[in-house]
Parts: structure tokens; sequence; C-alpha cells
């Protein structure tokens, strides 16, 4: 059997509360758990040919609003 690590259980609780399109509430260890486990990682997009064509004239970033 594989060894279990708390930040996997805690993404798991995310992808199920996902699923169901419920709440997700964490403890602050667990919050402290998933910064420590992946806060350093950054999300990189990645686009389809087919998506890369329809850039031109596409805003790149989202307008600031006021809120």
């Amino acid at each position: 059997m594989l060894p279990t690590y708390p930040v996997n259980e805690i993404l798991d609780k995310v992808r199920a509360a996902a699923a169901e399109g419920s709440d997700l509430h964490l403890t602050s260890e667990e919050i402290k758990l998933l910064a420590e486990g992946i806060g350093h990682l950054r999300m990189i997009p990645v686009l389809t040919m087919e998506q890369v064509a329809r850039l031109p004239g596409q805003p790149m970033l989202p307008k600031k609003t006021d809120n």
C-alpha cells in the first residue's frame, strides 16, 4: 500500500468538495500543511494551437475592478 501524505489527503478533500459542489472547511493546521506542500507552486496555462489562434484581439489580463 502506498503511504498517505497529509497534503494529499487535503487535496482529496478539495476534489471531493468540488465534485459534490459542497462547501469546504479546512482547519488552520490543514491550511498550513497545504501552504507548505503546494504554496510555492505556480500554475502556467497551456494552450492548444486552436486557442492560440483565437488570441489576437482578446484581452490578455482581466480588467481591474474597483471592488
